[in-house]
């Protein structure tokens, strides 16, 4: 999905009450506060073997990143610290 799809804002997370993740996705991307984004990623998106709609949109686009925020330099990737 597009980040500028509206259907973020009305996505569920782990928790089950709508959760956006594009922020802490976007500071992954730009590298910066890595460890607070990833944080919040999982927090958010899982949450005692619950997950929502906002934790698989999430997916396509945190896969492409390592838990320091940089692009994965092998083809295993762990996406939750």
């Amino acid at each position: 999905m597009e980040f500028d799809d509206p259907r973020w804002d009305s996505l569920q997370g782990g928790y089950r009450v709508p959760y956006d993740p594009r922020k802490a996705l976007s500071a992954l991307e730009r590298g910066k506060e890595t460890e607070s984004a990833w944080q919040e990623l999982c927090t958010e998106l899982y949450h005692q073997g619950d997950v929502g709609e906002a934790s698989y949109a999430a997916v396509p686009t945190s896969s492409g990143f390592t838990p320091s925020g940089a692009f994965p330099t092998s083809t295993h990737t762990r996406w939750l610290p």
